[in-house]
């Protein structure tokens, strides 16, 4: 999980890409500062025309992080879920301890207003 915090997700176009169609994805050069075996740089920058030669970022080695992840945060969602459970209970356990204190507070109220009435 903490891996994959470290890759940033960026919306962005291919500078080669005549329409400019915006995607959702992984900048290579970003991703090779956390996860290098991810990525495929060129041997060259630039092809024999002067074309940039882009990098290439494989996403399925990003997968395998993201299924830890998810099992990961899965096994949390369940400990809180058990954790939630335990302390409603406990909640419950104590209002109930409450209503009874209150019930009683009531009870010798009463009992003290029909001291005083008597005295």
């Amino acid at each position: 999980l903490d891996t994959l915090n470290k890759i940033e997700v960026s919306n962005f176009y291919y500078l080669a890409d005549p329409n400019q169609i915006r995607m959702d994805g992984f900048k290579a050069q970003q991703l090779n500062e956390v996860l290098p075996y991810a990525v495929t740089k060129p041997e060259k920058e630039v092809d024999d025309d002067g074309i940039i030669i882009p990098w290439q970022a494989d996403y399925s080695k990003v997968v395998p992080l993201v299924t830890a992840a998810i099992q990961e945060l899965y096994h949390k969602l369940l400990g809180t879920d058990a954790r939630v459970a335990t302390l409603e209970r406990e909640n419950a356990a104590k209002t109930r301890d409450i209503a009874s204190v209150n019930a009683k507070a009531v009870k010798l109220e009463a009992e003290n207003a029909k001291l005083k009435a008597d005295a």
